[in-house]
């Protein structure tokens, strides 16, 4: 069983380098530290009475698991947001809606038969 002590030294020593990899597969340095920072802490709490011995190997898997775990809500977050941009209004869509104009070539003459009148309806961008 991990003393406190010998928990924390353990921790200390393999921070930099669990840093690295996660740095390494996310990109990101605020992700990466959130990543470690998490994985310590499930460390601590869920395993913090295993001998000093297993720890090395605990800690690596959880690590890689908060990794895929960060990826697996990236993924998710990039997903909504993709689809809520869609319905963002932007200059650009704005600007080529105003200049869009429509020119009507034939009158609609709605009669008896609406299925031919609505064939002869036709209009010309320019």
């Amino acid at each position: 069983m991990a003393s406190a002590k010998e928990l924390s030294d353990f921790l200390k020593s393999s921070e930099k380098r669990a840093f690295k990899q996660v740095l390494y597969a996310v990109r990101d340095e605020d992700a990466a530290l959130d990543i470690v920072q998490d994985a310590m802490i499930k460390l601590s709490q869920s395993y913090g009475d295993k001998n000093i011995e297993e720890l090395p190997l605990l800690f690596t898997r959880i690590v890689q698991n908060c990794t895929k775990d960060w990826f697996r809500r990236q993924k998710v977050r990039n997903t909504w947001v993709t689809l809520f941009s869609k319905f963002k209004k932007n200059d650009a869509d704005e600007d080529a809606h105003q200049k869009t104009s429509w020119k009507i070539q034939k009158p609609l003459v709605l009669g008896k038969n609406h299925q031919n009148s609505l064939k002869e309806w036709n209009y010309q961008q320019y």
